[in-house]
């Protein structure tokens, strides 16, 4: 099984100024990177949005992965509306008060995801979190959009983590099962290994950032997938980086 993971794509609306980076070309360039890849199935962790959750954004990027013709699902970061992605993603009956969490099996392989769109994970989510934990003793791979951890980046540790990750990480820890975290957020790329719970950390669509600065600095514009591939007993998982776009700067 090929699972290809996209994140922090930051689109924002027709002809608003994301920093100079074309976002829309980018994302455009990540799927054709895609299909030319060929994965069983896409994930987007979250951040679809530049700055907050938009019908027109999100009807964007919906009718460019249709057209691609691979199977994908769809989660929601901090910059999202939950309940507007759901609706145009057909997610509105996964919803649970506010939050877009689902379970999904692909190739005998059980797949959590979680929403942590308001920069935590609900209690609601976390007793579920812990029940499906408790069933089974088999490797589990779960996306959520905040990682589950500090990750020794001093500007997002500082100032964006998810407000309530040791909880989180507890729960994750506390189970017996080889637990494999994909997320993004960041804009790293990063590993962190705990014991049997391993957290990787993808590279956005939009920019890079120095993982050492204590202030916001980007590091470079080159954009990332990263490719997750998986049998009965094997597990791989790497990323790979292409050349982002600069919008035209008009004379």
């Amino acid at each position: 099984m090929r699972i290809l993971q996209i994140t922090d794509l930051h689109i924002g609306e027709v002809y608003e100024d994301t920093f100079g980076v074309d976002v829309r070309k980018n994302f455009v360039t990540i799927l054709e990177k895609a299909q030319q890849s060929a994965p069983d199935h896409i994930v987007i962790t979250g951040d679809l949005c530049f700055q907050s959750g938009d019908m027109e954004i999100y009807n964007w990027i919906h009718d460019r992965l249709e057209s691609i013709q691979i199977p994908y699902s769809i989660i929601a970061g901090n910059h999202d509306d939950s309940k507007m992605l759901a609706d145009v993603f057909g997610l509105r009956h996964l919803m649970e008060g506010e939050d877009l969490f689902y379970k999904l099996k692909l190739n005998g392989q059980d797949l959590l995801y979680l929403d942590t769109s308001s920069d935590n994970l609900s209690k609601t989510q976390l007793n579920w979190l812990k029940s499906k934990l408790s069933k089974g003793s088999e490797r589990i791979i779960v996306f959520m959009h905040h990682p589950p951890a500090h990750a020794g980046v001093p500007f997002m540790d500082e100032n964006y983590p998810l407000k309530n990750y040791q909880e989180v990480q507890e729960v994750l820890l506390q189970s017996n099962r080889e637990i494999h975290v994909f997320c993004g957020h960041y804009h790293v790329e990063k590993t962190i290994q705990m014991d049997k719970l391993s957290i990787y950390i993808t590279p956005s669509t939009f920019f890079q950032l120095d993982q050492d600065s204590v202030a916001f600095k980007v590091d470079h514009h080159d954009i990332a997938y990263r490719v997750l591939e998986f049998g009965p007993t094997d597990f791989m998982t790497e990323v790979t980086y292409f050349k982002g776009h600069q919008l035209k700067k008009v004379v």
